[in-house]
């Protein structure tokens, strides 16, 4: 009976630490996830801001620099560029 107890106590203890672990790292998750959250709504409302004064005349666009960021966005540096699959034939 005693060697049971033993081994229910040691997992017991186990069991406590990893739940424990568990929360912690949850925790830390959506707490990273709502700094994310709140980043990405403070460049939406920069981004809608910067569209509104553009829409009122307030401010010029820079089309080449809009040109440049836009290929940047591309994978493997624009759109033209066809995939391996497509210069093989299929």
């Amino acid at each position: 009976m005693k060697a049971l107890y033993e081994v229910y106590v040691v997992k017991f203890r186990n069991l406590s630490y990893l739940e424990h672990d568990l929360e912690e790292y949850s925790r830390t998750e959506m707490e990273k996830k709502k700094a994310t959250q709140k980043i990405l709504e403070e460049e939406r409302a920069k981004i809608q801001e910067e569209e509104m004064r553009i829409l009122r005349g307030e401010q010029e666009i820079d089309e080449a620099a809009l040109d440049a960021q836009m290929l940047n966005d591309f994978p493997y540096g624009g759109p033209e560029r066809p995939s391996s699959a497509s210069r093989r034939g299929g």
